[in-house]
């Protein structure tokens, strides 16, 4: 069931809202994660983007039984089909994001992200809800054509970073669509 008031892009194979309050984010919610190391790259990369909407640190810590207020990271193998396939469960006490793959919880932990509105007190509030989701076609991509202006790297960087925003992992890059090739290597002498 879809949610229209849920504003994530691309949009959830499912997405239901669950009874309860928000999550809110600050700078003391850490992020727990079992002890192997493709998974603590994943919490270092969550806290770093919990961080930055909340303007401080935020830590990573190994599975604690029973904390509340935290961000859990878990690979399951009891989702939908698909290597990138993940699910997100906000509650009031917590939040957790569980995948097959390194990479659906990165995708996990990117709708975690566009799911947080800021609340009047300062804050961020991830509201209550139950996401599951896998990329519609597999690897999703993006073309893009540079002007070919002085501008191109800040550019391709922008687009780079909105392509993670949105969940897109192949960029697809045209050098030369025509007989001309447009990028100059200067001549190397042996």
């Amino acid at each position: 069931m879809l949610v229209p008031d849920i504003a994530v892009v691309p949009r959830p194979a499912s997405a239901t809202v669950l009874p309860g309050g928000p999550f809110v984010l600050t700078a003391g919610t850490a992020v727990l994660v079992d002890p192997q190391p493709e998974l603590v790259t994943v919490a270092v990369l969550a806290a770093d983007l919990i961080g930055r909407l909340v303007d401080g640190p935020v830590e990573v810590r190994h599975h604690e039984p029973g904390a509340v207020g935290v961000i859990r990271l878990r690979l399951s193998d009891q989702l939908p089909a698909g290597e990138e396939a993940y699910r997100l469960v906000v509650g009031r006490s917590g939040v957790l994001v569980e995948a097959r793959t390194p990479a659906g919880l990165v995708h996990g932990i990117v709708t975690l992200r566009q799911l947080a509105v800021p609340a009047p007190e300062g804050a961020l509030h991830v509201p209550a809800v139950r996401v599951e989701d896998a990329p519609g076609t597999p690897g999703g991509a993006c073309r893009w054509t540079s002007p070919g202006t002085s501008s191109g790297w800040p550019t391709c960087k922008l687009v780079v970073g909105l392509l993670a925003h949105y969940k897109l992992n192949v960029l697809h890059l045209h050098l030369s669509d025509d007989q001309g090739w447009r990028l100059e290597i200067p001549r190397v002498r042996c």
